[in-house]
């Protein structure tokens, strides 16, 4: 997902001096415009959203894929609107765009997912959020708003300049972060870790690759792409005796050294035993192989699962352990299992940090949180724990 900090930038440059402006025909912005020509251009959809990508998104390879998928979706809902190319977007079009990312047409749907290049290859894995949806909208009026900028100039008129994206504010208390994995949730994915089979050589390793994605996760937080690109080799001895930490390029492009646990390391050599492998007896190993992977590969330089796979790996084992939690009818931990994901993960992380008293701001360097506000959002005040912080009126005055 795309930082808040990005879709903020691309907001405020979308929609500036909106109620000011005047478009180059007199009108004021607001009322309807027509639409905007596509200027005499060689270039294409796909040519100018890569040059989009790469001035706004050089920082992060994860937002880069993000506003990608975004601006590939603008694509097929233009040629599904009848469009050639998207620099015929249309003002009138945009309440139906917002529309159709929330409920786009089966056919614009992967029935599995593909990568892709892929014949079956669609735009959407499942319909957006709201949020999601909106961030879309964020990131797509930027673009529209590049396309307009006279140093560009593939449209005279934006044609969704003065459209507000309304984002719906949440009240304090329903700002915290409520995607996680409490520990009743947990215990459910260790059961159904446990109870993966192990008979042939595949089934243990999904079965050892199930059990170090999880432990990696908890102890962590990296995120999925993180996870995708880091190997091996970027696990080295800290500066304190005995510690071992992960240096790695974090979200923004910055590098980090991240603590590791000892446990964490013992799990990765547990992981690696499946493959017949040792941690520093061998060449740089992704943190995540493949199942089915070759000796000879192995012993090369294997290639790593793919941001998408890993987030394929984690969904599994969710699915698995709320089928768990449902034949045992406690249908509120299958439900939140059912909707759980590498993020969640990460959140737990988090929220597990917060609840056993760590420091706020190691819980930040931590979770590469570029804002202490943002690492706030875990300091969970459930209900229970208000109510009985109110109670304490009571008893002060008993």
């Amino acid at each position: 997902m795309s930082s808040q900090r990005d879709l903020d930038a691309l907001a405020g440059q979308a929609g500036a001096a909106a109620d000011q402006v005047l478009d180059p025909a007199g009108d004021r912005v607001g009322q309807p415009h027509p639409a905007p020509a596509a200027r005499a251009s060689a270039r294409t959809d796909a040519d100018l959203i890569e040059q989009f990508l790469r001035e706004r998104c050089s920082r992060s390879a994860h937002t880069e894929s993000s506003y990608r998928a975004q601006l590939r979706r603008l694509g097929w809902f233009c040629r599904w609107k009848g469009l050639r190319t998207v620099r015929e977007m249309q003002r009138e079009l945009w309440s139906d765009f917002r529309d159709y990312l929330k409920r786009p047409p089966a056919e614009h749907v992967m029935a599995k997912s593909v990568g892709y290049g892929d014949p079956a290859w669609a735009p959407f894995r499942t319909p957006l959020s709201e949020r999601s949806a909106q961030q879309a909208e964020v990131i797509v009026r930027g673009f529209y708003a590049w396309l307009a900028d006279p140093a560009i100039g593939e449209i005279a008129i934006d044609p969704v300049r003065s459209i507000r994206t309304h984002v719906a504010r949440r009240s304090a208390t329903k700002a915290g972060v409520h995607r996680f994995l409490g520990d009743e949730q947990l215990a459910y994915v260790q059961r159904a870790i446990a109870e993966m089979p192990a008979d042939t050589e595949v089934q243990l390793r999904i079965k050892a690759r199930a059990t170090w994605v999880v432990e990696l996760a908890l102890k962590t937080g990296l995120r999925a792409s993180e996870i995708a690109r880091a190997d091996s080799s970027m696990i080295q001895p800290s500066a304190a005796a005995g510690e071992m930490a992960l240096h790695i390029t974090r979200k923004g492009g910055i590098e980090s050294e991240l603590p590791l646990l000892i446990e964490t390391v013992l799990a990765y050599d547990a992981y690696l035993a499946a493959y017949g492998l040792v941690f520093r007896r061998s060449p740089a190993l992704p943190l995540v192989l493949p199942v089915r992977i070759s000796d000879e590969a192995l012993r090369s330089a294997p290639k790593g699962l793919t941001r998408n796979h890993i987030w394929k790996v984690f969904k599994d084992i969710m699915l698995a352990s709320a089928d768990l939690a449902a034949v045992e009818g406690n249908e509120h931990a299958a439900d939140r299992l059912r909707q759980a994901s590498t993020h969640w993960m990460r959140h737990t992380f988090g929220t597990s940090l917060v609840d056993a008293g760590a420091d706020i701001r190691s819980v930040r360097d931590l979770m590469d949180h570029g804002s202490i506000t943002t690492t706030n959002q875990y300091m969970h005040r459930p209900a229970e724990k208000l109510r009985a912080d109110l109670r304490l009126l009571v008893h002060k005055k008993a």
